[in-house]
């Protein structure tokens, strides 16, 4: 069995994030907006690298506001069509905030949401190279030993084990809101640490 992309810690994701938005360490922030909002895409809405890649204005955005939810089709998505929640208040935020920085206003729907330098939709490939590098100037991307640590997955690992871990939230839900066809795939994605098996102790025996 593959390893499991590392999950990040709520403080190494805001250490993610603001380095990010900063340029990175080598201070190329030219697309650091573009970027940081791809993380935030990642990590509050669980998306794919493939489904960043394929996003429109359009599929985030009605008339400039962000809407509840990204609609995307089985091509978009990985083979089943999924209902992506926009809910999260940081993600909506950075999304606010790319739509008016970026002037997204003046072009029309259908232009690819996240572009390259050549000004084309960015690849899945594209996207996972970026992530690649956002990792790498926060000193994520591989252990003491060399090996791996974060992926593309890390993001929609983190989702998964946030929802994953919610009290009351049934495995048909998290199927849903993940578009995994099986619930043993969705499972494969929640994490739990030692201090959730205590909660979950502490709170049965009360």
């Amino acid at each position: 069995m593959n390893k499991q992309a590392y999950i990040p810690s709520d403080l190494e994701l805001e250490g993610l994030l603001a380095i990010t938005k900063q340029g990175g360490k080598k201070g190329t922030g030219r697309y650091a907006l573009r970027n940081w909002t791809m993380l935030h895409l990642s990590y509050y809405a669980g998306m794919r690298a493939k489904e960043i890649s394929s996003i429109d204005i359009g599929d985030i955005y009605d008339n400039g506001k962000v809407k509840l939810a990204c609609n995307l089709t089985k091509a978009q998505s990985k083979g089943h069509p999924r209902s992506v929640r926009l809910k999260n208040d940081k993600l909506r935020k950075a999304l606010d905030e790319y739509y008016k920085v970026q002037n997204l206003c003046n072009e029309v729907p259908n232009r690819p949401l996240f572009t390259n330098q050549q000004g084309a939709r960015i690849s899945p490939n594209g996207v996972v190279h970026l992530f690649d590098k956002m990792y790498e100037s926060a000193e994520l991307k591989y252990d003491s030993k060399g090996n791996t640590k974060c992926s593309t997955h890390s993001g929609r690992r983190y989702w998964a084990t946030k929802l994953g871990n919610t009290p009351g939230i049934t495995t048909k839900q998290m199927m849903r809101l993940g578009g995994w066809s099986q619930p043993n795939v969705a499972m494969t994605y929640v994490e739990t640490n030692d201090e959730q098996l205590d909660e979950l102790i502490d709170r049965a025996f009360k």
